[in-house]
């Protein structure tokens, strides 16, 4: 048997975006450009932060390597604000972190009123369920007239 590959550091990178651990994504950072990491289905270390709602990770990727908070996944069209709902458990509330996460990404400039094949931002909270996030996109000037 073949010992297994040892994985990339972009691979790195993104296990740890996803995983909330700051100090090898920051290694890998400067090993590099997370940008243009990207997993098999196009989601960039914000992304994945942004998926799981680790504040500190997020504020690391878009305050001090500017990741674009508008950045789409290619292969489904979603930017990271959408993903903050794609996969929060359907159970009433909004994890630890992801509001937080919401407001930073709000607070960056995200395009709060973008449309995909499941709606708006406001729609995929309202789908759901989730009060907090429908509170702080209306704070944030979501359009309730899609």
């Amino acid at each position: 048997m073949a010992p297994a590959s040892k994985p990339s550091d972009s691979d790195v990178a993104l296990r740890a975006a996803i995983g909330d651990d700051l100090r090898p994504l920051k290694k890998m950072a400067a090993k590099v450009d997370l940008r243009e990491a990207k997993d098999d289905i196009c989601r960039n270390a914000l992304h994945l932060a942004a998926l799981k709602g680790h504040l500190e990770v997020c504020k690391f990727l878009v305050e001090e390597l500017g990741l674009d908070v508008n950045s789409t996944m290619v292969s489904r069209g979603f930017v990271v604000l959408e993903l903050e709902f794609e996969l929060i458990p359907l159970c009433g509330f909004v994890p630890p972190g992801h509001c937080e996460a919401i407001r930073l990404l709000l607070s960056k400039g995200v395009d709060v009123d973008r449309v995909n094949y499941r709606g708006t931002p406001l729609h995929l909270a309202a789908s759901m369920g989730k009060d907090q996030a429908l509170k702080i996109l209306l704070e944030h000037g979501a359009d309730v007239s899609f």
